[in-house]
C-alpha cells in the first residue's frame, strides 16, 4: 500500500500506520501540503528532500512523537503553524544556504532575525531571552512549551501572534517589551502557572481569551489600554485583584467564570 499521496509534486497526505518512526519524503516533492502529516502519532523523524519549496498550514500538526526536523536549503515558504502540538519536538534545524530561514539553537527564525517563527515545544531549557532585533513573535510560536518557565522580550519586539504562548503549563514569568500595543487572541490562554504579568505601559488592547485559564492573581491594566475584549480573563479562578483605568472599555464578559454556569 502506498503511504504517500503525491500529486504534481505536492505531498498531500501521509497515511500513518502507527509503526512508522522514520519517514523519508522522496526527491521531486516541492510542497508538503496542508495537514499532510497531521495526526501521525508514531513518526519521530522526517527527512525532507532538497528541492522542497513550501511547507503548508498545519503540515505536521499533532505529530506528537516528532523529535527533530531539518528544513532543506530550498524552502522559501513556511505557512501558518506547521508544528502545532508537536509536543516532543526538541529542535528545528535549517540547512546552510537557506535564504529565507535560519535556526539558532534549534529555534526557527526568519533569515533576517526579525521574526521568531517557532520555539520547539520540548526544548529542555527553562528560560529564554528573545534576541534583540526580533520584531514579531509568530502565531503559536511558543505554544505548548512544556519546560519553559520564564520568557524575556527585548525592546525590539512590537507584535505578538495569536495563541503565541498558549498552554505553556510551567510558564510563570513573562517580561514584555513596551513596544507591544496589543495582547492578541488567546496569547497566554491556559498558562495555568502564570500568576503575575507586568503589562506594557503602551498597551492599547487586550483581545478575546488573551489570559483565559491562567493562574493570574493580580493584574494592573495600564491607563493607555482602550479596550478589553470578551473572555480576555475568562476562567481566571485565582484572580481577585484587578485595577482598570477610568478610560478603559471592558466587555461585560471579560472575566466570566464558565465553571459557574
Amino acid at each position: 500500500m502506498c503511504k504517500m499521496v503525491i500529486e504534481n509534486g505536492e505531498l498531500k497526505k501521509f497515511k500513518d500506520t502507527d509503526t512508522d518512526t522514520v519517514v523519508t519524503v522522496p526527491n521531486g516533492v516541492h510542497t508538503i501540503g496542508c495537514g499532510a502529516f497531521a495526526q501521525c502519532q508514531s513518526i519521530q523523524n522526517i527527512h525532507l528532500p532538497e528541492g522542497l519549496i513550501r511547507v503548508g498550514i498545519s503540515a505536521f500538526e499533532n505529530c506528537r512523537a516528532l523529535k527533530e526536523i531539518f528544513l532543506p536549503s530550498t524552502v522559501t515558504l513556511i505557512e501558518d503553524q506547521p508544528f502545532s502540538s508537536c509536543v516532543s519536538l526538541k529542535k528545528i534545524e535549517v540547512q546552510p544556504g537557506n535564504k529565507r530561514f535560519l535556526s539558532i539553537d534549534g529555534i526557527l527564525f526568519s533569515r533576517d532575525l526579525t521574526i521568531l517563527l517557532r520555539y520547539p515545544s520540548a526544548r529542555c531549557h527553562t528560560d529564554y531571552t528573545i534576541p534583540q532585533g526580533v520584531r514579531t513573535i509568530a502565531d503559536g510560536a511558543f505554544q505548548e512549551c512544556s519546560n519553559l518557565e520564564a520568557l524575556f522580550t527585548p525592546d525590539s519586539v512590537t507584535k505578538l501572534g495569536s495563541e503565541s504562548f498558549g498552554y505553556c503549563g510551567k510558564l510563570h514569568t513573562v517580561m514584555l517589551s513596551n513596544g507591544i500595543t496589543v495582547i492578541p487572541y488567546f496569547a497566554f490562554s491556559d498558562c495555568s502557572n502564570l500568576k503575575y504579568i507586568a503589562l506594557p505601559d503602551n498597551l492599547k488592547k487586550i483581545e478575546e481569551g488573551a489570559f483565559s485559564g491562567t493562574g493570574l492573581k493580580y493584574i494592573q491594566i495600564p491607563d493607555a489600554v482602550e479596550e478589553i475584549e470578551f473572555d480576555a480573563f475568562a476562567d481566571c479562578l485565582a484572580l481577585d485583584d484587578v485595577k482598570v483605568g477610568l478610560n478603559t472599555k471592558m466587555d461585560t464578559h471579560a472575566m466570566h467564570i464558565y465553571s459557574d454556569d
